[in-house]
């Protein structure tokens, strides 16, 4: 028979106060035995102790719930996400009893109905009877919530990584030489130096090419505009820009040697040299035969370009500034013209016999020698003046007077076939 549970002392009686049973103890005068212990009551056929709580057992004396239970309203109640089977309290799926008490998996809460209950975008999970709340790909649990890894954003209960990145291992992995960086409140997939992010992979600027892990900008260009750019004229051979023939780089221009600019046909830039000049090893010079002036080279008066020299006309040759005719001859509209009395042989001008060459401050001309004139092309004696060498001397004992052979006072010129002579009149 079972007395109410929340006596301290249950009493019976009992004729003999020797050889009580162990917990039990007598009542001062009083026939009669008490459990000394909670929860028990005299049995007297057996004279023992016997707990009065269900499900309850007895141990060392003492009467307790077992593991996973507790005391409620008389009886061994199991802990919230627990049940009975049998004698034992079992917990839910996915907790584990822990200190009386039904533990979930980390990041799971027991709910009132005693389940473990995941959170949101989780599931529960069995491994090896190992519970545990696994989260979407790319997340894990951060105290009762599933968090996306570093970089990626929850987007309709799933972790997606940032444009180019890939979900690899529950990690965001940038592409081949990209790397993940905050940008600002975000993360985004930064490609090395000097390279952009296309689709899911880092490639060069435009004109740069791969160095190891980076890209770089060919020799001499800058980055404008995302892509490298030359010196204006310069153009992209291998791994430099390239300036035209006899140009160099002087900041971002190409700029070619004094007297050459640097020009633009139809998209390909050269170096132009001044009128009359060429380029020639690296530097502007002028054609054969010209000569500098100011910016450009002039050729010699009445020198034409021809075959990219100044060429001067036939029997002419370069003297300084202009085209001399050779040997005394006159240049007169590009035609050289001999003195008069000269005669052409071998391309030069020859003057008669008996005469110079003689230079009269303006032209050559042929001069003959003393006491003779230039007939045509011949040099005769004057009037009266015989040839003596190649020279003319007057005739007989005549005499010259302002260039002209006179015979003396009171005496005449006369013819003989030798020539003439002087005979005094009579």
């Amino acid at each position: 028979m079972y007395l109410n549970v929340f006596s301290n002392m249950q009493s019976f009686k009992y004729n003999s106060y020797q050889h009580l049973p162990t917990y039990l103890t007598s009542v001062k005068n009083s026939a009669s035995c008490s459990c000394s212990q909670l929860f028990q009551v005299h049995n007297i056929s057996s004279n023992s102790c016997d707990c009065t709580l269900l499900f309850s057992t007895k141990i060392n004396g003492i009467c307790s719930c077992g593991n996973g239970a507790s005391i409620q309203n008389n009886t061994c109640q199991c802990t919230l996400g627990a049940k009975r089977v049998g004698d034992t309290c079992i917990c839910t799926i996915g907790a584990t009893l822990i200190d009386n008490a039904c533990v979930c998996p980390n990041g799971a809460v027991l709910t009132a109905q005693g389940e473990c209950k995941c959170p949101q975008f989780s599931t529960l999970v069995n491994n090896t009877e190992v519970y545990s709340c696994q989260c979407m790909e790319g997340g894990y649990i951060s105290g009762i919530s599933c968090v996306c890894t570093t970089g990626a954003t929850l987007t309709s209960g799933k972790c997606v990584c940032p444009s180019g990145a890939t979900l690899t291992g529950g990690s965001c992995v940038c592409p081949t030489n990209g790397n993940l960086v905050q940008n600002g409140a975000v993360y985004i997939c930064q490609c090395n130096q000097n390279m952009i992010l296309q689709g899911s992979s880092c490639i060069c600027i435009t004109n740069a090419y791969l160095s190891g892990s980076s890209c770089l900008c060919p020799t001499s260009a800058t980055v404008s505009g995302g892509s490298c750019v030359c010196p204006t004229g310069a153009t992209i051979s291998g791994t430099s820009c390239v300036c035209p023939a006899g140009s160099t780089v002087s900041g971002n221009t190409c700029v070619c040697p004094t007297y050459g600019s640097l020009v633009n046909t139809t998209g390909v830039y050269s170096c132009k040299c001044g009128t009359n000049m060429v380029l020639s090893n690296n530097f502007c010079i002028c054609i054969p035969n010209g000569y500098i002036s100011g910016s450009s080279c002039l050729c010699p008066t009445s020198a034409t370009v021809s075959g990219g020299a100044c060429v001067c006309p036939a029997g002419t040759s370069v003297s300084g500034t202009s085209c001399v005719c050779t040997n005394g001859a006159t240049l007169t509209a590009g035609k050289c013209d001999c003195p008069q009395g000269a005669i052409v042989t071998g391309g030069q001008c020859t003057c008669p016999v008996n005469s110079n060459e003689f230079f009269n401050g303006s032209s050559y001309v042929c001069k003959c020698n003393q006491n003779m004139i230039l007939n045509g092309n011949t040099c005769d004696c004057i009037e009266h003046a015989v040839l003596s060498g190649t020279s003319c001397i007057c005739a007989n004992i005549s005499r010259l007077v302002n260039g002209i052979c006179e015979c003396p006072l009171n005496y005449y010129f006369v013819k003989r076939y030798d020539g003439f002579v002087c005979e005094r009149c009579d």
